[in-house]
């Protein structure tokens, strides 16, 4: 049997919609959703700060373990990794900065 150099780790990841009912977000500007997965960080359009906030996105992250001889190798260091999904609103602020960067909520997983 042939010695496995490297594992690979793929999560395909669709988002639809976002609801939260009962909630009115006070911001208007649009809304984008940024995810970081296996350290690498991927966003969705920018919708408008309604809901439900529909995305209609899929995204595909990889990751290479060079050094994972089986599955339970890859599955023991992904353990200690986190998902972070945030949702960030685009605010314009004239005098001091063009695009500042607002953090509405984020989750990890």
């Amino acid at each position: 049997m042939p010695k496995v150099k490297a594992l690979q780790c793929a999560l395909a990841l669709e988002i639809r919609s976002v609801t939260c009912p009962g909630v009115v977000l006070k911001d208007k500007e649009d809304i984008y959703l940024s995810i970081c997965v296996f350290g690498q960080y991927k966003k969705t359009q920018c919708v408008p700060a309604t809901f439900p906030l529909v995305f209609n996105a899929r995204m595909v992250f990889e990751k290479v373990f060079p050094e994972a001889v089986d599955p339970g190798d890859v599955v023991a260091q992904l353990e200690c990794k986190f998902l972070t999904f945030k949702f960030l609103s685009l605010r314009h602020f004239r005098k001091y900065h063009p695009y500042v960067f607002l953090i509405l909520g984020y989750i990890k997983i």
